[in-house]
């Protein structure tokens, strides 16, 4: 007998099976409070006359990255403190599991303000679609 963390005992999977269940599960969960979540932020986000914001998603290297919001129009100032962080953390719930290992998914996510939707437009990075490091 094994004292593996993954080791099934009947061997159909069924550990697996529950795993997997539980991550979805807690995947729903935290979609749901990030869709609580969104409302306030699209009144807040329409109160500056905001319509839309995407961010650009880099996933290479295990951490995956960010780059700035872009907000559609552009806005006059900046947000108010803690606006802009509350926009940063959004997006984490919609993302598929393990966009950041590796080479990662790349693309981008934006919220369209009225309707409170957010739309994902990720893709898989190939390790074979990037450029070779020059060697010297």
């Amino acid at each position: 007998m094994s004292n593996a963390p993954n080791h099934d005992p009947e061997g159909n999977g069924d550990s697996f099976k529950r795993w997997l269940g539980e991550q979805q599960r807690q995947a729903q969960k935290r979609q749901q409070i990030a869709e609580k979540e969104i409302i306030y932020l699209c009144g807040a986000l329409r109160f500056f006359g905001v319509e839309k914001v995407s961010q650009e998603w880099d996933g290479f290297g295990d951490d995956g990255q960010f780059e700035a919001s872009v907000f559609h129009p552009p806005l006059p100032s900046d947000l108010p403190f803690g606006l802009g962080d509350a926009i940063d953390l959004l997006w984490h719930p919609f993302f598929p599991p393990g966009c950041e290992i590796n080479v990662g998914w790349f693309g981008t996510l934006t919220l369209d303000v009225a309707t409170g939707k957010v739309a994902v437009h990720l893709e898989w990075r190939d390790e074979d679609d990037e450029p070779a490091e020059e060697m010297e």
